[in-house]
């Protein structure tokens, strides 16, 4: 079960500024809801992102940075197609980071057949092996 805290707690835990703290929320980047007496509550969910925002600087300042797209605005019917865009186009950065070549980086060529190629590199796949522990039941 999902435990709150007020956003009081969660500052001093965490070491963060309760103003900063607000300014996430009313950016929609996290999630919260009001108790009866008007105080922002914030799940325990979120205690991993928030302690890796209370200990890098740089991520606490480029999280507010990144604009909401205005279809948000314009289109609001569209916001929850809009949330999983932006998921997944967060995670595919974050798999066009873990797994390309620096190369790739640099020029920002990624392909992503490329990109799994690099993978299985990586994890030495071996495609005979496989099989065959497949066929002998192993």
């Amino acid at each position: 079960m999902t435990e709150y805290k007020t956003i009081e707690e969660i500052a001093d835990k965490f070491n963060l500024q309760k103003e900063y703290l607000v300014q996430l929320i009313r950016l929609d980047i996290l999630d919260s809801r009001v108790d009866r007496e008007g105080n922002y509550l914030i799940p325990d969910y979120w205690y991993p992102r928030l302690k890796l925002l209370s200990e890098d600087k740089k991520y606490r300042n480029e999280i507010i940075k990144k604009p909401r797209h205005f279809l948000y605005e314009y289109h609001p019917e569209l916001t929850e197609y809009l949330r999983f865009h932006d998921i997944v186009d967060m995670f595919a950065w974050m798999i066009k980071i873990r797994f390309s070549p620096e190369d790739i980086l640099k020029n920002r060529k990624y392909r992503i057949d490329e990109l799994f190629q690099h993978f299985l590199k990586e994890i030495n796949f071996n495609p005979t092996k496989i099989r065959h522990s497949l066929i002998k039941g192993e």
